[in-house]
């Protein structure tokens, strides 16, 4: 709970995926579109997890070695004064509710007898 407090608190979220794990995506990811605040994310280019925040609108994605759109990035948020960011109604698809819906169809129709 905690936690999710002070995730909800920050005005930006940092993830980063290393390039050995570019397609891989970190649990993380989910608990920060969770909280809609903007994530810098710092992942190689072509990246799983760089792929959903740029289909949601989500933040920014970066290649860890660029400083300088690190920085510009950072300095983008800190003028536009807003942690929030206005995710595509696609992001509902990746809540826990729709992501168990999601689930419990896919293991009734595994399970439906013949």
């Amino acid at each position: 709970g905690e936690a999710m407090s002070r995730i909800k608190g920050a005005d930006v979220l940092l993830l980063v995926v290393g390039a050995e794990h570019g397609r891989q995506i970190p649990a993380k990811l989910f608990e920060y579109l969770a909280a809609r605040r903007f994530i810098l994310l710092l992942a190689p280019e072509g990246s799983d997890a760089g792929d959903i925040v740029r289909e949601l609108n989500a933040g920014a994605v970066v290649d860890p070695e660029d400083v300088q759109a690190i920085a510009r990035v950072l300095c983008e948020r800190y003028e536009a004064r807003s942690p929030e960011v206005p995710m595509v109604e696609a992001a509902g698809r990746y809540e826990a509710g729709a992501t168990m819906l999601d689930l419990d169809r896919h293991l009734r129709e595994v399970l439906a007898p013949p």
